[in-house]
């Protein structure tokens, strides 16, 4: 899936610096725009990661799990195997 943000990007002396408007808190920098945009996006990347995790967290749920429990208990959790485990590295887990 591809996002498209908007970046903002001005010439401060020797430096791009960049914003995006649509993610607060997102600024880059860099010696050339394509650096600034590299920094840019990197910015967004991590913010955005963040807020899924507050989300998630929030809704008392955790990355890869679905809501609602039938019961409304924990599953008891079961330790990894080596299939399981391998799995969730290829997936970037």
């Amino acid at each position: 899936m591809t996002n498209q943000f908007t970046a903002i990007i001005e010439k401060d002396g020797v430096w791009f610096v960049g914003y995006c408007p649509e993610v607060p808190g997102a600024n880059g920098q860099g010696k050339t725009k394509k650096e600034c945009k590299e920094s840019l996006s990197a910015a967004i990347s991590l913010i955005l990661e963040d807020r899924r995790k507050d989300a998630l967290n929030k809704a008392g749920m955790r990355e890869g799990r679905k809501a609602g429990r039938p019961g409304g208990g924990r599953r008891q959790e079961k330790p990894l195997g080596v299939k399981r485990l391998a799995w969730n590295v290829e997936r970037g887990a």
